[in-house]
């Protein structure tokens, strides 16, 4: 990767980074905050990381979020603001896309992916891995 596309990458990280830790800051319950942040932030990823990792299409993703189909963790609250999404996050979106493909409507699959009730360090996860 050249240097200047390693900068760019690693200041969206900084910038998801900080993002997280002041909607954390400002989040009344933290104990219902859907990002890990103790002892670190949880791997987090934005709309390109998923379109990048699932081969889908950046428009398609940023529309199944429009629509609701597909929700991420911390959205994006202002222009400037990135949707952070969570290791879970990312593999609904994969399971929404396969459910999609494979004949289900978008509705469906939706009502699917939501109702898993997931969440960071409930189950292994190690075993799988973002393309």
């Amino acid at each position: 990767m050249n240097a200047f596309k390693q900068r760019k990458k690693e200041e969206k990280h900084r910038q998801a980074h900080r993002q997280i830790m002041k909607a954390y800051d400002e989040c009344n319950d933290k104990s219902s905050f859907p990002i890990v942040v103790s002892p670190e932030v949880e791997p987090v990823y934005s709309i390109i990381d998923l379109s990048k990792a699932f081969d889908i299409p950046r428009e398609r993703l940023r529309d199944w979020m429009v629509k609701d189909f597909i929700k991420p963790s911390l959205p994006s609250t202002s222009k400037g603001t990135i949707a952070i999404f969570t290791k879970v996050d990312a593999y609904r979106v994969y399971l929404f896309d396969i459910l999609v493909d494979t004949g289900l409507t978008r509705k469906a699959a939706g009502k699917v992916t939501k109702g898993m009730n997931l969440r960071y360090g409930t189950a292994n996860w190690s075993k799988w891995s973002l393309r």
